[in-house]
């Protein structure tokens, strides 16, 4: 996933960036050497939290591709390609990421809402 540096944060041992996409924004715990505003990063994004069918996911209102701040939380909306084990293929535009999902067993693909409290970014250096 292509992702435009905007704002870098040291808090508590931790960097943060705030960074954009073709479809959002949001922030994320950066893994990395410390990165400078507006440089392009080719990333892999982690989900540091299982999520919960019903509860941190739902059915998508729309099937667009997005990434957003919304009530504290980012808002995630990508498709689940395919599911094993728990762990949920997500096509974000493109790019795939793996969740832990509990509880999810409908079909796929399916464009799902996902509420996450906090995502890492490492850089692929691509």
């Amino acid at each position: 996933m292509k992702v435009t540096i905007d704002r870098v944060i040291r808090l508590e041992g931790e960097i943060f960036v705030d960074f954009s996409t073709d479809f959002g924004a949001a922030v994320a715990v950066w893994s990395g050497d410390l990165p400078t505003v507006g440089e392009i990063h080719d990333v892999e994004l982690d989900v540091m939290e299982r999520i919960v069918w019903g509860g941190s996911a739902h059915c998508a209102l729309s099937n667009v591709y997005s990434i957003q701040i919304e009530n504290g939380s980012i808002k995630l909306t990508g498709r689940i390609i395919s599911i094993e084990d728990g762990t949920a293929a997500v096509d974000v535009a493109g790019s795939l990421i793996l969740i832990e999902i509990v509880g999810f067993s409908g079909n796929t693909p399916v464009f799902v809402d996902l509420e996450i409290k906090k995502i890492a970014l490492f850089s692929t250096g691509v």
